[in-house]
């Protein structure tokens, strides 16, 4: 990049987003190299190996313009930092895991966890789920706050996806 390029900046931005998005596929392939290594025979139910799933995060971080981006776990999950350092998070589940987490936030509701009925109603329908770590652990947590909504993304698999734009607990 020239510097007297009158374009400058949006050069320069470009080859930032070309950059993050070389070093995003460098990490996630690495990620499931070690997966690989690890004589795992099936990378199924990981979305880290699924093109759909790698294009829609791609898009996702892009459109969102995050600045770090930091895998959580295998599943896909992702913890993200803005130029301002504001935390957020994307939780990815495959459908086995979904089921799981799912039967976590069952055991909240049962309890009589204080959450608003319209909360409730739509954490039993599966439009919402709690994108929180261990739920069951930090029930004394204000776990309402991390509530969002639940996206299906079809790729090799189906992916449920959660999307907490306002985390606090790191």
């Amino acid at each position: 990049i020239c510097q007297q390029d009158a374009n400058l900046s949006v050069l320069l931005g470009e080859f930032i987003q070309r950059s993050q998005q070389a070093y995003f596929q460098e990490h996630v392939n690495y990620c499931i190299s070690l997966l690989i290594e690890g004589q795992l025979s099936n990378l199924d139910p990981y979305a880290l190996g699924d093109p759909t799933f790698t294009n829609f995060i791609q898009g996702f971080i892009k459109q969102e313009r995050f600045t770090e981006t930091y895998l959580l776990d295998v599943s896909g999950s992702f913890l993200f930092l803005n130029d301002k350092g504001k935390a957020s998070t994307l939780f990815v589940f495959n459908e086995e895991r979904f089921i799981d987490h799912c039967h976590e936030v069952d055991q909240l509701l049962k309890k009589g966890y204080p959450f608003s009925v319209s909360n409730s109603q739509a954490l039993k329908e599966r439009r919402q789920t709690i994108c929180f770590p261990f739920i069951n652990f930090q029930a004394s947590q204000k776990l309402e706050h991390y509530i969002a909504p639940v996206q299906v993304l079809q790729g090799q698999q189906r992916y449920y996806i959660a999307y907490s734009s306002e985390i606090d607990y790191l």
